[in-house]
C-alpha cells in the first residue's frame, strides 16, 4: 500500500507521513492499554462497593443487636 496517493494536493514528505502513522499506532496501543487498565479498576471498584455495603450492613446489624442487649440488661 502506497502511503502517499498519486496526484495528492498536499506536499507532505513521505517520511513525515510515516512518522505520523507510527505515532498514531503508538497512541492506539497506549489507548488500548489504558482502556484495559480502566476496565480492571472498574471491576475492582464494583467488588469494593459490594464489600463496603456488606460491612455497613453488618455494622448496622451488630449495632442493633448490641443496643438491644444493652437495653435488656439496663431495662
Amino acid at each position: 500500500m502506497n502511503p502517499v496517493p498519486t496526484n495528492c494536493p498536499l506536499d507532505i514528505d513521505p517520511i513525515v507521513i510515516g512518522r505520523l502513522i507510527q505515532k498514531i499506532e503508538t497512541l492506539e496501543d497506549a489507548v488500548r492499554s489504558n482502556s484495559e487498565k480502566v476496565d480492571m479498576l472498574e471491576q475492582q471498584l464494583h467488588k469494593t462497593k459490594g464489600i463496603g455495603i456488606g460491612i455497613v450492613l453488618a455494622t448496622v446489624g451488630l449495632s442493633g443487636v448490641g443496643g438491644s442487649l444493652i437495653s435488656k440488661w439496663l431495662g
